[in-house]
């Protein structure tokens, strides 16, 4: 009986902080599209204006996005994994 009532518990919590998680993760991701989006309506000004800082800015930024892109798709992947197994252990 007790364990069933933990087992709920558990559950239950990790129901949340899953979708907490993903949430959290679709905003980071939804920022990072917006961010990549502003830069690149604002590269042709940069160009004209500033082309040392935009040569500046596009050597960091490229790795930041090189960076977040290689996280995203480690995320993805683990989240595939343990989808994957749940499933296959009849869990959701």
């Amino acid at each position: 009986m007790l364990h069933k009532l933990y087992s709920h518990h558990v559950k239950s919590f990790l129901g949340r902080a899953y979708t907490t998680g993903k949430n959290i993760l679709g905003h980071i991701d939804h920022t990072y599209r917006t961010a990549r989006k502003i830069y690149s309506i604002a590269q042709p000004a940069l160009e004209h204006f500033a082309p040392e800082t935009k040569k500046v800015l596009d050597k960091n930024l490229s790795k930041a996005a090189n960076d977040y892109e290689e996280v995203r798709h480690k995320v993805v992947d683990a989240h595939d994994r343990i989808s994957k197994n749940l499933k296959s252990h009849k869990v959701y």
